[in-house]
């Protein structure tokens, strides 16, 4: 396989980086990546994850990333790999079994299509935002693990998920 390209890392991320060297933080991987797939201030999105428990200097768990998306108004849907290979074009998409982090560069017919998705890496998580990676993997080669497509949710949806989430936890107290 050819050596990847450099590419340059995108200003949002060059952005988010200052801001978090102004607070001294690290470990933030969770924080740029939900403040980029938003479009929230860093601060912003730093600080909802302090209060949902988020220690200053150590990585996210899931449940912090997930309801900070929830709180601003965003859901997150499930995507595979296999939806993005076998619209890679000629013999890529039999010859590819994963994605990785420098796909969008690679391929960006396939990834330049308006959306917003978060990948996981082992370890680590990041903002493909239409096809653009904001993040310091971009033009290396992270396997996904994980990637989600980020929506925004209506008010209506948003109440509609809170009932079944609300229905479901009944339901695992109601078994246990």
């Amino acid at each position: 396989m050819p050596r990847i390209a450099t590419v340059g890392k995108s200003e949002l991320y060059a952005a988010h980086l200052e801001q978090r060297h102004h607070m001294r933080e690290r470990g933030d991987c969770a924080v740029r990546a939900i403040a980029a797939l938003t479009n929230t201030p860093y601060e912003t999105v730093h600080t909802m994850m302090a209060c949902a428990g988020r220690k200053h200097g150590k990585g996210t768990p899931w449940d912090i990333i997930w309801s900070t998306l929830n709180a601003l108004g965003f859901k997150a849907e499930r995507r595979w790999d296999s939806e993005f290979i076998r619209q890679y074009p000629g013999s890529h998409a039999t010859a590819l079994k994963s994605v990785t982090t420098h796909h969008p560069d690679r391929f960006p017919a396939v990834w330049k299509d308006g959306k917003r998705y978060l990948m996981a890496t082992p370890r680590h998580v990041l903002a493909i935002v239409d096809g653009v990676n904001h993040d310091w993997t971009r033009g290396k080669a992270c396997r996904a693990k994980g990637i989600w497509e980020i929506v925004r949710v209506t008010p209506a949806q948003a109440e509609r998920d809170a009932e079944l989430r609300a229905e479901r936890e009944m339901m695992i107290r109601y078994e246990m």
